[in-house]
């Protein structure tokens, strides 16, 4: 039996994965996802007991081995709450994983830091009230209890992956860059598929990749509108919750304007700021990182 946890990152695919390459019914057999938020990330740290999400998954290992399908353990959530403290809860995760599969592979998706601050923090703001400016967003201050809580330490990505060969060993721990994905999705799966021992079946896949954001002009309107109409608990002015969903998921995502000179101007900047930050930021880090990968991250333009 075969079950591999895909545990993100966010923004990274993942939706891809989902809808896309883990659909194949004839191959996959996929767990709710659902029941994996409520078994592995609502228990709080001392409640989380092991024999009786067991006895949850008999079923589901059953049918893996009755149906001789790969199990599909995905959830992008598994790889840190991202407005936890910069992702505190990612070893909770992994060791709660570890105890219900241990035997898994194990697939992480990791994503160029500027590339996922410029998109995560667009997505911030359009879906999730937020409205800080880039400086705020990228270095937050802490003694400010009513600020958002995220925090770009949720990007160093050795350590999480580190601590995963370490539980589950290096050879069954398989770490993909998104840029792959975009760049050809045939050879993105195909690396996958050579991970979890699959031959000889064809996979259909669709190239197009899912989830496009809003555009740049819209967002910084919107950033604005954010400052009165939030219910995010750092705005002293919060609203009504209902609300808040119509504008950010109704209204903006209808009105979503376009000024391509200004657009233009706002990318740059943002982009400029994000990309100063992140070569001093993560060079440390993505060093270590590439000793954990099978590619060259300079080719996918990682600070190094």
């Amino acid at each position: 039996m075969t079950i591999v946890i895909h545990i993100g990152y966010p923004k990274s695919g993942s939706t891809w994965l989902q809808e896309n390459f883990f659909k194949n019914n004839k191959i996959f057999s996929n767990a709710n996802r659902r029941d994996l938020s409520l078994n592995f990330g609502h228990p709080k740290v001392f409640d989380f007991n092991i024999k009786k999400t067991k006895n949850f998954y008999k079923s589901f290992f059953y049918n893996l081995k009755k149906n001789k399908k790969i199990g599909v353990v995905s959830s992008e959530f598994l790889s840190g709450n991202l407005y936890l403290n910069g992702g505190m809860d990612s070893q909770i995760y992994a060791d709660r994983l570890k105890s219900i599969f241990p035997g898994s592979k194990v697939l992480i998706i990791i994503r160029e830091q500027s590339s996922f601050l410029y998109s995560f923090y667009k997505h911030d703001v359009s879906y999730n009230g937020g409205f800080w400016n880039i400086d705020e967003f990228l270095k937050p201050n802490w003694h400010f209890m009513r600020r958002s809580s995220f925090h770009p330490r949720y990007l160093l990505y050795s350590g999480l992956i580190e601590y995963y060969q370490k539980l589950f060993g290096k050879k069954k721990v398989l770490v993909l860059p998104f840029e792959l994905l975009k760049l050809d999705s045939k050879i993105f799966s195909n690396h996958i598929l050579e991970f979890l021992n699959i031959k000889n079946k064809k996979i259909s896949v669709n190239s197009e990749i899912i989830n496009e954001s809003r555009n740049i002009s819209t967002v910084y309107f919107q950033k604005i509108i954010n400052r009165v109409f939030t219910a995010r608990r750092e705005n002293t002015l919060r609203i009504n919750k209902g609300f808040e969903i119509f504008l950010n998921r109704r209204f903006f995502r209808k009105f979503n304007f376009k000024l391509p000179i200004i657009d233009q101007i706002l990318e740059n900047n943002l982009r400029k700021a994000i990309d100063e930050f992140s070569e001093s930021f993560y060079k440390s880090d993505n060093r270590k990182l590439q000793n954990f990968i099978n590619f060259d991250l300079k080719k996918f333009k990682y600070k190094i």
